[in-house]
């Protein structure tokens, strides 16, 4: 069981509906802190703190990926069926 914080269930949220998807680190600001936004620095640390918890519980099943200078992307590893692909 991880719990988070409003601000990273709501980065969380952004990056689970556009799984796959490089969201530029404006965008992510925008959805997390609203129009009065947050700074680039924050969004680092929040990321940061976020990767770290969904480690805990995915084993690397679920990754944020950091583009640099472009922004951060969820992606998940397919989850192994135990059958052939033949």
């Amino acid at each position: 069981h991880v719990r988070l914080t409003p601000v990273e269930s709501q980065l969380l949220q952004a990056l689970m509906l556009n799984k796959d998807q490089v969201l530029p680190a404006d965008s992510l600001i925008e959805h997390v802190w609203g129009p009065n936004g947050a700074d680039r620095a924050m969004l680092k640390q929040l990321v940061y703190r976020l990767r770290a918890k969904i480690e805990q519980v995915a084993a690397g099943a679920v990754r944020i990926e950091t583009l640099p200078g472009v922004g951060y992307s969820l992606t998940t590893s397919p989850e192994p069926t135990g059958k052939s692909s033949q």
